[in-house]
């Protein structure tokens, strides 16, 4: 949850070296543990198409997906087509960011490890991502990237292991 991928413009963000250093650990605790498969679940703000310099250099404050006229249902500006380019393009340079190449190599590593027979990816959509409900060529950009099936959803349940989760924002005032 909340790795917060950005392209860097806005704020540091994580050290590619630090996947490398959860991959080998999730390696190691499935093999020292006989694993049969490895769920991994994103809990929410994994790439932030929001917190970047990008909106400042390219539209103008009332092209901007928070603002000018607002659709009710999606609260975000009516023009989604424009919407949808601008998240596109911060979305590519995420993606270009060494801590994202980072990320999306550990992803690989894993789904393709001999210790881990089977491998099964979950992304819980939170506030910093949530344009990925609105525009499912995003979600297909990041299943290109990552190269492994992903299941996009908006809560994870697995009674198997009791486990519920979410991302947390819906009960913040600010972003139902």
């Amino acid at each position: 949850s909340d790795l917060h991928l950005t392209d860097g413009s806005t704020s540091t963000t994580i050290h590619p070296s630090a996947f490398d250093l959860l991959r080998r650990e999730l390696e190691g605790a499935a093999r020292d543990n006989k694993v049969q498969d490895l769920h991994l679940v994103l809990l929410g703000d994994i790439f932030d198409v929001v917190r970047t310099d990008w909106w400042f250099d390219h539209t103008a404050p009332d092209a901007r997906p928070w603002n000018g006229k607002i659709d009710p249902r999606t609260a975000m500006n009516r023009d989604t087509a424009a919407v949808e380019a601008q998240f596109a393009a911060v979305l590519a340079r995420i993606l270009e960011h060494a801590s994202a190449r980072g990320f999306l190599k550990m992803i690989q590593k894993l789904a393709h490890s001999n210790a881990i027979p089977k491998f099964k990816l979950t992304y819980v959509i939170g506030n910093h991502d949530r344009a990925l409900t609105n525009f499912p060529a995003l979600q297909k950009t990041i299943i290109d990237a990552l190269g492994v099936p992903v299941q996009f959803v908006h809560s994870f349940t697995d009674p198997a292991y009791a486990v519920a989760a979410r991302h947390g924002h819906e009960w913040d005032e600010n972003c139902n």
